[in-house]
């Protein structure tokens, strides 16, 4: 499903800002930001779900990376203002809550803006509805 995140990246704009990295085992996405960051939980709501592209946007502030969780593999992808998050299970198993946490620089959570949710279930339908995940305060 990670393949699914390559339509969602080309949406993220022309920005010659762009930086991407795989965590496979659960590890750091980092850009390189030396800034404390305001950090926020990416929750999934839908337990149907097995991945996800997600498209966002910042104004005015900077994505710095997202820590996933030790059940997802996920990528990362900045194109300033905005940013893609793709995540997939590695499990087929119904899991809601945290998947990850979303890294900014500076500012607030209130300022992140979801562009678009895709999520797809175990046989790789896509699933229909828009309260898919969320993002809330973090550590």
């Amino acid at each position: 499903m990670l393949l699914m995140s390559c339509a969602v990246l080309s949406a993220c704009g022309g920005d010659s800002n762009s930086s991407s990295a795989v965590t496979p085992g659960g590890g750091e996405a980092d850009m390189g930001m030396n800034a404390a960051p305001v950090q926020g939980e990416l929750n999934l709501l839908n337990a149907s779900a097995r991945a996800c592209d997600l498209l966002f946007q910042i104004d005015g502030h900077e994505a710095t990376g997202v820590d996933f969780s030790s059940d997802v593999t996920g990528v990362f992808q900045k194109r300033s203002p905005k940013f893609a998050v793709s995540f997939t299970l590695k499990a087929d198993q119904a899991l809601t809550g945290s998947v990850g946490a979303i890294r900014l620089a500076s500012g607030n959570l209130s300022d992140l803006q979801v562009v678009s949710t895709t999520c797809f279930d175990s046989t790789g339908t896509k699933i229909e509805g828009d309260e898919l995940v969320s993002v809330g305060a973090g550590n």
